[in-house]
């Protein structure tokens, strides 16, 4: 038998990853532009988010709970979406945090507090937040919730159900509560978004510190 001399087809070149330079403090228009030259994958954009909380939240304590498995699926049916030409909604693929007041459905509502995480007890959302509804429908990915205060009652960001959260551009000090899991989580970039809430003064501090 005589072998074939006609030229293999060529590989599909290789897409690119993000790097540090790509998505540190990118911004939602940035990102939308990514998506639309096919520069990253949502898939790439969140695994890239995933991976600083890996490294860092260790440190700062900002993400009480990872949302990994979901946000990894969330990524993959986005991805789909943008493949069969469907409308790109105005936070799509954009990696966000949930603080820990607001509800995500299936998920233990902690508020900061570890009395709503007892064994038999848990606080678990039967339904998600209108906030979080609508962060969905936009498109946006949650890879996580951030850690508060307890009940949101002070201007540190301690909390019992797990720990201290420090300052992003110095872990000693405090971001100031009680949405300061959201602005630390932000400010070091295991997310590009985020919801607070404020009755008196708990996204304004925050925001001051970072």
């Amino acid at each position: 038998a005589c072998k074939s001399t006609a030229p293999l087809p060529a590989a599909a070149p290789a897409q690119a990853k993000p790097t540090d330079q790509d998505l540190m403090d990118v911004s939602v228009q940035q990102l939308r532009q990514f998506y639309k030259a096919r520069t990253f994958t949502v898939t790439d954009v969140v695994q890239w988010h995933l991976d600083r909380i890996d490294r860092y939240n260790s440190v700062y304590g900002a993400i009480e709970t990872v949302l990994r498995e979901q946000a990894k699926a969330d990524a993959l049916r986005l991805d789909g979406d943008l493949r069969s030409g469907a409308t790109m909604g105005p936070l799509f693929g954009v990696p966000i945090v949930i603080k820990a007041n607001t509800s995500i459905k299936g998920q233990v509502t902690t508020a900061g507090w570890d009395g709503f995480t007892r064994k038999g007890h848990e606080l678990i959302a039967p339904d998600d937040a209108l906030i979080v509804k609508k962060f969905k429908a936009a498109g946006a990915v949650i890879v996580g919730i951030a850690n508060m205060p307890d009940l949101a009652n002070s201007d540190t960001n301690r909390s019992t159900s797990f720990g201290r959260t420090g300052n992003a551009y110095d872990v000693r000090f405090s971001p100031g509560g009680s949405s300061g899991g959201i602005v630390t989580a932000i400010a070091a970039n295991m997310a590009v978004l985020g919801n607070g809430t404020d009755t008196g003064n708990s996204i304004r501090m925050p925001a001051a510190t970072s």
